[in-house]
């Protein structure tokens, strides 16, 4: 009877152990289908789409979201006029040397007359600080966190402060 019970215990184990790595691929699958969704509410012409766009890439644990927002931010996040793809681009002598927002692979240069800049109003810019300064207050090196406390003290409001005052006990740099 012993050993019954001990094959059952470990195919059990065995299986739980299999099916937990399914278990995190959905909650990554469903981390990058809410990043796709939020590019595609920033290219969109509302504010308010946006706005919850900034939102929705705050509140996953995307790597990518912080460069998307930051890129928002300077007037780097631009979109191409063909096929309506969210790209980074810096401007060039000939044009912008852009990269994909998604995965952030070298897509090379584009002219001017193909790219669409997304523009944000001083709403949204002071949304976007907060924002990326609540995001980098929990990045491991010490100096992004202390550029996070000046991005958040250019638009200090009571959530901002609350948000300083209960990091600080966890600071130590």
């Amino acid at each position: 009877m012993r050993p019954f019970f001990f094959k059952r215990c470990y195919l059990s184990i065995t299986l739980l152990i299999l099916c937990l790595p399914s278990f995190t691929f959905g909650e990554e699958s469903k981390q990058i289908d809410v990043f796709n969704e939020a590019l595609t509410k920033l290219s969109a012409a509302s504010m308010q789409e946006r706005s919850a766009a900034v939102e929705q890439l705050a509140a996953i644990q995307e790597p990518r979201a912080i460069v998307v927002l930051q890129a928002l931010l300077d007037g780097q996040l631009l979109k191409m006029r063909n096929d309506g793809k969210l790209v980074i681009g810096t401007n060039s002598e000939t044009g912008y040397q852009i990269n994909d927002a998604k995965t952030g692979q070298d897509l090379g240069l584009a002219e001017s007359g193909n790219i669409q800049k997304i523009t944000v109003n001083n709403s949204l810019r002071t949304a976007l600080r907060k924002t990326i300064g609540r995001l980098e207050l929990k990045a491991s090196d010490a100096k992004v966190r202390i550029s996070a406390v000046h991005a958040i003290a250019k638009a200090i409001d009571e959530e901002g402060l609350t948000l300083l005052r209960d990091r600080l006990p966890i600071e130590n740099e």
